[in-house]
C-alpha cells in the first residue's frame, strides 16, 4: 500500500533533513530542472552532498532516519565511498532521495556554485542553471534534452552566458549547446 504523499510534502521533507542535518548539499536533476524550467513528472529528489566529512554523513543517516526513512548504519557512507549512489525511501511513498557525493569536477563545481533559493517557504541550495543545463548535456538521456529545452527558454533572460559556454568548454559539449541555442533561437548576450 501505498500513502498519498505529494511531491510538495516530499521535497519539503527532504530539505527539512538536509537543513537539520547541516550537511554540505545542493538539490539537483530532476527538481532543479521542475524549478528552472517546466513542470515535469519525477520520483526522486536528486541531491549531491559534500562527503568529505563522515560526521556530516553519518548525521545525515540518522537524521533521514528520525524522520521516517529505511536505510541501513552507514549506507550512505558505503554508497560514497564506491563512488556510488544511494536511494534513500520513505516507508510506503512512492518517491526516493537519490544521494551521491562529489566524484567528478562537475559535481564539485554544482556543489560549490550552488544558490540559496526559497523552495515551498524553506531556504534551499539549488544547482545554478547554467551547472544544470551542462550536467544534462552531458548525461544526454531525452528527459535532460527536453528539461534543457525548457530552462533555456524560461530562463534565457537571466542566464549568464559567458559562465554556461565557459563551463560547457571544460566538459567539451560546447558545440552541442551551439546547436541547440540556434535551434531555439537564443542568441546570447
Amino acid at each position: 500500500m501505498t500513502v498519498d504523499v505529494k511531491l510538495k510534502d516530499f521535497i519539503q521533507t527532504t530539505i527539512s533533513c538536509l537543513e537539520e542535518s547541516r550537511i554540505k548539499y545542493v538539490l539537483v536533476g530532476g527538481v532543479a530542472a521542475l524549478i528552472y524550467g517546466r513542470p515535469r513528472t519525477t520520483l526522486d529528489v536528486d541531491i549531491v552532498i559534500d562527503s568529505a566529512n563522515i560526521e556530516d554523513v553519518k548525521r545525515l543517516e540518522t537524521t533521514l532516519k528520525a524522520y521516517g526513512f529505511s536505510l541501513r548504519d552507514n549506507e550512505i557512507a558505503e554508497a560514497l565511498g564506491e563512488k556510488s549512489n544511494c536511494s534513500v525511501f520513505l516507508k510506503d511513498c512512492i518517491y526516493r532521495i537519490d544521494i551521491q557525493g562529489t566524484y567528478s569536477p562537475l559535481d564539485s563545481r554544482c556543489l560549490n556554485n550552488r544558490l540559496l533559493m526559497k523552495i515551498y517557504e524553506q531556504d534551499t541550495y539549488i544547482q545554478k542553471a547554467e551547472d544544470l543545463i551542462v550536467a544534462k548535456l552531458v548525461y544526454r538521456s531525452p528527459q535532460d534534452y527536453e528539461d534543457v529545452h525548457a530552462i533555456l527558454l524560461r530562463q534565457k533572460e537571466k542566464l549568464d552566458y559567458n559562465y554556461l559556454r565557459s563551463v560547457a568548454a571544460i566538459e567539451g559539449i560546447e558545440r552541442q549547446l551551439d546547436k541547440i541555442l540556434s535551434r531555439l533561437k537564443i542568441k546570447p548576450m
